[in-house]
């Protein structure tokens, strides 16, 4: 590892802005099919699809360790090393960061 901290979560190891592109076309595609008021399985087709494709994606991307204090990104961690960590804590992630702020205030 990289860094000291002890403190890390795991996520797939997926490219974001792929991601947000592929939702953002599914989107688009969704409200086209809307506005054309065609049936409601038509409409939601799409996010269905999404719903599909990103649980595909999940499981088949590498997972990725990071650290909550630094944001290093720790790659070619074993699978089973990776299990023993949690998934993206908004509470622990605040507490470093909010920490992180009050001593550079002081």
């Amino acid at each position: 590892m990289r860094c000291a901290e002890k403190r890390l979560y795991v996520q797939p190891d997926f490219k974001k802005s792929l991601g947000l592109w592929l939702l953002g076309a599914t989107s688009a595609l969704t409200f086209v099919f809307f506005y054309y008021s065609m049936n409601w399985w038509v409409v939601w087709s799409p996010m269905f699809f999404m719903l599909v494709v990103d649980r595909l994606l999940s499981w088949t991307s590498p997972l990725v360790l990071i650290c909550y204090r630094c944001d290093t990104i720790h790659r070619g961690v074993p699978k089973a090393e990776c299990q023993k960590f949690e998934a993206f804590d908004l509470e622990v992630y605040d507490r470093y960061r909010y920490a992180e702020q009050q001593s550079s205030a002081s």
